[in-house]
């Protein structure tokens, strides 16, 4: 019996894997995000896009095509060979458009992009917005480090000990506002990020300020002459904190700013009520990227127990209407674009708060793991916090959460149970130590959680270490739980969290090499889709029938992944009014029960040798009109192919494999069912196996009917949505299709 997934069988694959992921690093290229199948999920991602599609089309309708701005007025000055305009915001609302834009995914080639980057370049700036905007426009571009250098020079003479006022020629002595310093702070961090040197200075001062400025509750006001403490400007202090403290020397604040940023993500949590700016209500837009931002450096998802995006979405989704406010300026439409564009990015880890552990603004460690991760992907990614009291179905758009364990973590029944299910589903934990004294807890939670897993130590050439070829990922030694056909979790070596918190972290330990290897390997090489690619779907009608499926019971372990069909009931009953009766039977009774209408999934991962009687007992069950799915969970093992030898042995015959024309993957007669002459397959069973589009499902056939049908390849763990990257099988949705097929046809007239 392995001890892990089929890693321990060598390295010439994994090795190949290496090199893939290379391959795509370099290029910056990834594979398309694994999309669910018909599932709410979709309908969701559609909205989203569809939503984002017509900002754009908004942006390109109001542009002035004559000089590629989105200026009111603009006048081209021969002598200046400048265009020019009458306020200090002139040049804003088109570097806002151009960034928003740029971000949504639109090529700096396309014919109105060109044309505004080209009116960016001889746009004479005077104001602070203008400029730290077209900065935000430069970083994102190669080959711009001039132009970014300079409006970076005049960011920092215009930002008067690290704070800024919309035009700095007409500034007083100390006269500010947070919103223009929000501004100032964001352009210089764009700029910083792209080699151009700000004095560490200028950020420590910044941070002071906005410690010393927060307001008694928490919050902080628009300035100094203000009285009100509001939402835009509270995001917009812990906005300049949060990049104050990526440009310290120890990745930290001080206590007062610590306790600062954790204070306004208190004050944020208990006046969140939706897309509204709290008090007054007023700049939404502005607002609701600042919320945006915010939630995004925290790892937060809720505020105050609702979900900021889809309350930003729907807001934005409901002033797009003839009634709505949103297309009246262009610089709301660039802001909401922004919004959704950004919010849509992957998030590829949740991070565990423990009950009772008091809640951080930033916690450092998954969040910079998150920034390593995506400079080295070059590809931005979010993380989340998440807590137990939380339903887990919830978290399934996320294919690893992470729990740092202190020495004394203490977990109710109900926790540990919201932690089973969400592994049950599909998702993977990943626990680190706190401590060196908190290895043991971390054992602990392993054997409460998962008696039956099977433990080990990984090996060093194992995938999780050699995906990404990092020299010294395999000393980031790790533990992994595992069903035998997938991890269930990984504990980490105790050493781990102090790397991830530590004031100067070298990014070249190991902890910090598998970090990519991790990524790769949960994401089948960097399959994750954005925030409403999520493999569940609840039940929200009652099915019209139900079918039976039984799950067979066999000497060893049968039921590697118990909640398959819970997965796929929400599916099911949307896309096709059918409920699944789940029962669990012996397989030496299993013809003594009616055949017609029944589908049987006997699945497994290794080979087992059967009874002669119970291998009679399949055979019969399916002359009688049965339906029975042998299966490799994993696709790793010799679980399928051993069945379907004694079979074939027993009936003197061998299975055939399925043509096209087949019911099962022709969908014809079937109604709801999928044409299924072309499929997906995952990436290891492309680069193993050489497969493509082709269905290697086969056959027994009694009575001209298919009836006994073998899958070598997984079903199973991609209709959870695992992505785990040693599957081998097929992708998520047509994983679902082979499943949702062979279930609609087990309950067809069998003479059809």
């Amino acid at each position: 019996m392995r001890k892990v997934p089929g890693g321990l069988r060598g390295s010439g694959v994994d090795r190949t894997a290496g090199l893939l992921l290379v391959a795509i690093l370099a290029t910056g290229i990834l594979p398309a995000p694994a999309t669910a199948d018909s599932s709410a999920a979709v309908t969701e991602a559609a909205r989203l896009q569809t939503t984002i599609l017509a900002l754009r089309d908004h942006l390109y309708a109001t542009q002035d095509r004559a000089n590629g701005s989105w200026e009111p007025t603009a006048t081209w000055v021969e002598k200046e060979t400048s265009w020019m305009g009458p306020s200090h915001e002139f040049g804003g609302r088109t570097a806002l458009a151009t960034y928003a834009l740029l971000v949504s995914g639109e090529s700096r080639q396309h014919e109105p992009v060109a044309a505004a980057i080209a009116f960016l370049r001889r746009c004479r700036m005077t104001g602070t917005y203008a400029v730290a905007m077209r900065a935000h426009v430069w970083a994102h571009l190669t080959g711009e480090s001039e132009s970014l250098q300079r409006d970076a020079a005049w960011l920092l003479k215009a930002g008067v000990g690290g704070l800024f006022h919309y035009d700095p020629l007409l500034r007083s002595a100390g006269t500010y506002d947070h919103s223009c310093t929000q501004y100032g702070f964001l352009g210089l961090w764009e700029a910083s990020k792209r080699g151009v040197r700000v004095p560490r200075s200028f950020w420590e001062t910044g941070a002071s300020h906005f410690v010393r400025s927060q307001s008694g509750d928490g919050g902080w006001m628009y300035g100094p002459s203000e009285s009100v403490t509001t939402g835009s400007m509270t995001c917009a202090g812990m906005t300049c904190l949060l990049v104050a403290r990526q440009f310290d020397p120890d990745g930290r604040l001080s206590p007062a700013g610590t306790a600062a940023l954790n204070r306004g993500l208190a004050w944020l949590d208990a006046r969140y009520t939706g897309a509204s700016n709290p008090p007054r209500g007023d700049w939404t837009y502005y607002y609701l990227y600042g919320i945006e931002r915010v939630s995004l450096a925290c790892g937060i998802r809720y505020l105050n127990r609702r979900d900021w995006f889809n309350d930003g979405f729907e807001h934005i989704r409901g002033a797009m209407s003839p009634s709505g406010d949103l297309f009246g300026h262009p610089w709301r439409v660039s802001f909401a674009l922004l919004f959704l564009a950004r919010g849509q990015y992957p998030v590829w880890m949740n991070r565990l708060q423990l009950p009772g552990a008091e809640r951080e603004a930033a916690p450092n460690d998954v969040a910079r793991l998150t920034r390593y991760v995506s400079d080295t992907i070059e590809r931005e990614l979010n993380w989340q916090v998440v807590s137990p009291l939380d339903s887990p179905e919830l978290w399934l758009n996320v294919p690893i959460t992470t729990i740092i364990i202190p020495s004394d973590m203490t977990l109710t029944d109900a926790h540990r149970a919201t932690l089973r299910r969400y592994v049950a589903l599909g998702g993977l934990l990943l626990a680190i130590p706190k401590t060196p004294g908190a290895a043991g807890s971390a054992r602990q939670l392993g054997r409460e959680l998962f008696p039956d897993a099977e433990t080990s130590r990984l090996p060093r050439d194992h995938a999780l270490y050699t995906l990404a070829l990092q020299p010294q990922a395999h000393l980031a030694t790790l533990t992994a739980l595992s069903n035998g056909a997938r991890f269930l979790m990984l504990i980490a070596g105790d050493n781990w969290q102090r790397h991830y918190r530590e004031d100067s972290p070298d990014r070249r330990a190991a902890p910090w090499q598998i970090a990519a290897n991790l990524y790769a390997y949960v994401t089948d090489m960097g399959r994750l889709g954005g925030r409403y690619d999520t493999p569940w779907r609840p039940v929200d009608k009652p099915p019209g029938r139900r079918i039976p499926v039984i799950r067979v019971r066999y000497d060893g372990r049968w039921n590697h992944e118990p909640a398959l069909w819970d997965m796929m009931a929400g599916e099911l009953a949307a896309r096709h009014d059918v409920a699944v009766d789940l029962v669990d039977l012996p397989l030496a009774e299993l013809d003594s029960h009616a055949a017609h209408g029944r589908f049987v999934h006997l699945a497994g991962v290794d080979p087992v040798v059967l009874p002669d009687a119970q291998i009679a007992a399949i055979t019969r069950y399916a002359r009688n009109g049965g339906t029975v799915l042998v299966e490799t969970v994993g696709g790793q093992g010799g679980f399928a192919r051993s069945i379907e030898y004694q079979i074939a042995d027993h009936l003197r015959r061998a299975a055939v494999q399925l043509d096209r024309r087949s019911t099962v993957l022709s969908g014809q007669g079937l109604p709801g069912a999928y044409d299924l002459a072309e499929v997906g397959y995952r990436h290891r069973a492309v680069t193993l196996l050489g497969l493509r589009r082709r269905s290697r499902l086969a056959s027994f056939r009694f009575a001209r009917r298919d009836a006994i049908f073998i899958s070598r390849e997984d079903l199973t763990l991609g209709a959870l949505g695992v992505r785990h990257w040693e599957i081998i099988g097929y992708d998520r949705p047509s994983a679902r299709r082979v499943l949702i097929n062979l279930l609609l046809y087990s309950a067809a007239d069998p003479g059809r």
